[in-house]
C-alpha cells in the first residue's frame, strides 16, 4: 500500500521553484509509504511515489516503476493490491519480460500489452488506484480507481496545472486558491448524512475520481469514464449452500497473499469473526495472527465476546481501550487525517487500533466491512424493501404505486443494494478504512468488497423476512470452533457515544464548541438558538440521539482547519 502524486504543467516547463514546492507537498503523504520514496522529474511532468512494501519487498519493486517496451517508455505509480496478479502473470509472461515478483510489474506489463483498452481493468481483482505516464509524442497519461473505491484518488485542475494524488492535503498545499470548505457538501452531510460519495469533496475545487472510473489527460484536459457500472441485474439466482461456502472461504483465503504479517480487526459480530475463522483454520503462517478489539472506558462492550471467540482457536487478542480523554485530545487530529468528518466513536477506536497494529509489527489488517451490504442485512435495507416506494399527498395520504410495476421483487432489491454500494454506505466505509489504516502505515484489507464475491453474493435470492446473513450463519454454525447461537439475528451493539455526549468530560468539550459564535458565523445555515435548545433537551434526556451534535463538532473542526495557513507541513501529520 502506498501513496503517489502526479503534477502536470499545462503550458510551460516546471520551474525549479515549483519542484521545491512539490517535493515539500509530498511530505504530506509519507505516512502512506514509509519504506521508500522516489520522484521522477520531466519537463512538464513530475511523479512521486512512497512505498509501503507488502508484495515482493525487494528494492527491485520500488516505484515509480519504469519500463521500456518497443522503444516506448512507461512510468507507473500505483497504490493497492491486485490479488489475482499471479494468474494474470501466467497469461502474459510469454509476451513480455518480468524482472520482479510484484503485482506492480504485472499491472504495468498488462497495461502495456492492452494499451488501456476497455477490458484492461476487468482483469484486476483487488483494490487499486494508479497512473501511467507514457513518454511519447502524445505524452499519454492514464489513471484509474478500483470498482468500490477502496483506494482513493483526487485531482485538482486549474488554468496552469493538473495534480492527481492519493490524498487531498498535497492538493491543498499546491493549489492556487486559499483552502475553502465547500458549504454545499457540508449541508448535504448535515441534512442527510450523505458524504464521501459524490465528485465534490469537503474542499472547493478538489474532486475525487469516483469508484469504478478511469481517465486520461489529453491536450491538458481531464476526460473521465465509468468502466464499472452495475453490481448485478436481472433475476436473482437460487443458492447452493455448498457452493456459497466454497466461494466464501476461497475469497477470504485469496486476500491473505502477502510477504508481510497480517492481523484482524475483530468485533463481537458475525462478519469479522467469520473472516477470523477462515484465517485461523485455513491459512498457514509462521507467526501468531493477532486480533484487536475496541472497547470503551466504563464498561465491557465487545471485548469479552471477542476474547471468548479467540480462545476457542487458541489465538491471542488485545483490547484497544478508548477513553474520553483520548477522544478529546485527538478529535481535531483525526478530522485532519480523515480529510473530512469522523463517522462515529467506533472510528476513533479504529485509528487507535491501527496504530497499535503497526507498533506490534503487523503491516496488514483485515476488516469485516461490506458483508451487510452484500447480503442486505441492514434493518434500513429490509425496511426499504418491505415498505415499498411511497410518496405522500397534501392530505398526508401515502401512495404506493410500486405494486403495479411490471418489475419483480428482485429489481427492487437490486436497486436498494446499489444505493448502499454507491451512495449510502460503501463510499463512506472505504474512505474511513483507507484513512484510518494509512495514517499508521497499515494496509486495510476488506475481503467482502472483492468484486467477484460482491457480484456473486448480490445475485443470490434474498428473503428479507428471514434472519439476516443466513448463509454465513449456517457456515459458522457448521464450521466454527466457537460455540454460540450463530443463527441469532444481527444485534446492534450500543457504544457510549450518546452517553459521552450527554454527560462528563466529553460533553463539556462539546458544550464549549457548540456555544462558540465561530460555528454559526461560518455556517450561516445553522440557527444557534435552535441548536442550543436542542442541546439542552438532549442533555436533559428529552431526546434520545445526539448524533446532530457529533456532526456539529465535525463541522467546527473542518472550518477551523480550513482557516489555518499551512506554514509547515507538520500541521497535517
Amino acid at each position: 500500500m502506498c501513496g503517489f502524486l502526479f503534477y502536470h504543467k499545462k503550458n510551460r516547463n516546471i520551474s525549479l521553484k515549483e519542484i521545491k514546492s512539490i517535493k515539500k507537498a509530498t511530505n504530506l503523504i509519507l505516512h502512506r509509504g514509509p519504506d521508500y520514496k522516489r520522484n521522477l522529474t520531466f519537463k512538464k511532468n513530475f511523479l512521486f511515489h512512497c512505498r509501503l512494501s507488502i508484495q515482493d519487498i525487494n528494492p527491485r519493486s520500488h516505484q515509480p516503476m519504469i519500463k521500456k517496451f518497443k522503444k516506448e517508455n512507461y512510468n507507473l505509480v500505483y497504490n493497492g493490491e491486485i490479488y489475482n496478479f499471479k494468474n494474470i502473470r501466467k497469461k502474459i509472461q510469454n509476451k513480455i519480460s518480468f524482472k520482479t515478483k510484484s503485482d506492480t510489474e504485472v499491472l504495468l506489463n498488462s497495461y502495456i500489452l492492452n494499451n488501456y483498452k476497455n477490458n484492461l481493468l476487468d482483469e484486476y481483482s483487488g483494490m487499486f488506484s494508479f497512473l501511467v505516464l507514457k513518454k511519447s509524442k502524445n505524452g499519454e497519461i492514464f489513471f484509474a480507481r478500483d470498482r468500490f473505491g477502496q483506494k482513493p484518488l483526487y485531482y485538482y485542475d486549474d488554468s496552469e496545472k493538473i495534480i492527481i494524488c492519493s490524498e487531498i492535503k498535497p492538493l491543498i498545499s499546491l493549489s492556487k486558491n486559499k483552502l475553502e470548505v465547500d458549504k454545499n457538501v457540508c449541508k448535504e452531510y448535515f441534512l442527510r448524512n450523505n458524504y464521501f460519495y459524490q465528485r465534490e469533496t469537503f474542499y472547493k475545487n478538489i474532486f475525487q475520481v469516483l469508484p469504478g472510473e478511469c481517465g486520461v489527460i489529453k491536450k491538458n484536459q481531464i476526460y473521465l469514464k465509468k468502466y464499472y457500472l452495475n453490481l448485478t441485474s436481472g433475476k436473482k439466482k437460487s443458492f447452493n449452500k455448498g457452493n456459497f461456502f466454497n466461494q466464501f472461504k476461497k475469497n477470504i483465503i485469496n486476500h491473505t497473499i502477502a510477504d508481510k504479517k497480517f492481523a484482524i480487526s475483530l468485533s463481537s459480530g458475525l462478519d469479522s469473526q467469520s473472516i477470523a475463522h477462515v484465517i485461523f483454520s485455513h491459512t498457514k503462517v509462521n507467526y501468531d495472527v493477532m486480533s484487536y478489539t475496541i472497547d470503551f472506558e466504563g464498561s465491557n462492550f465487545e471485548f469479552e465476546d471477542a476474547r471468548n471467540f479467540t480462545k476457542s482457536y487458541d489465538k491471542q487478542i488485545k483490547k484497544i481501550l478508548v477513553t474520553k480523554e483520548f477522544l478529546i485530545n485527538n478529535f481535531e487530529n483525526f478530522v485532519i487525517k480523515n480529510e473530512g468528518p469522523i463517522g462515529g466513536i467506533m472510528l476513533v477506536g479504529m485509528f487507535k487500533l491501527a496504530e497499535q497494529t503497526k507498533k506490534d509489527g503487523y503491516d496488514i489488517l483485515f476488516s469485516g466491512f461490506g458483508l451487510d451490504e452484500c447480503l442486505g442485512s441492514y434493518k434500513s435495507m429490509r425496511k426499504s424493501f418491505l415498505s415499498g416506494d411511497k410518496f405522500s399527498l397534501i392530505d398526508s395520504t401515502n401512495v404506493d404505486n410500486s405494486k403495479y410495476f411490471n418489475k419483480s421483487d428482485d429489481f427492487r432489491i437490486n436497486e436498494i443494494i446499489k444505493k448502499y454500494f454507491f451512495k449510502y454506505r460503501i463510499p463512506r466505509s472505504t474512505h474511513f478504512m483507507d484513512r484510518i489504516s494509512m495514517a499508521s502505515s497499515v494496509e486495510m484489507r476488506i475481503p467482502f468488497l472483492d468484486h467477484e464475491f460482491v457480484e456473486y453474493a448480490t445475485s443470490l435470492k434474498q428473503d428479507f423476512k428471514k434472519v439476516d446473513k443466513y448463509l454465513v450463519r449456517e457456515y459458522m454454525k457448521k464450521n466454527s470452533k466457537h460455540s454460540k447461537d450463530w443463527m441469532r439475528s444481527k444485534q446492534h451493539v450500543t457504544h457510549p457515544q450518546n452517553q459521552w455526549l450527554r454527560n462528563g468530560k466529553f460533553s463539556n468539550f462539546v458544550n464549549d464548541i457548540i456555544k462558540e459564535n465561530y460555528l454559526y458565523k461560518n455556517y450561516e445555515f445553522l440557527n444557534k438558538k435552535k441548536v442550543l435548545s436542542a442541546w439542552n433537551k438532549f442533555k436533559n434526556n428529552e431526546t434520545h440521539n445526539g448524533y446532530t451534535f457529533w456532526q456539529l463538532i465535525n463541522l467546527f473542526y473542518l472550518k477551523k482547519i480550513s482557516k489555518k495557513i499551512i506554514k509547515d507541513n507538520r500541521i497535517w501529520i
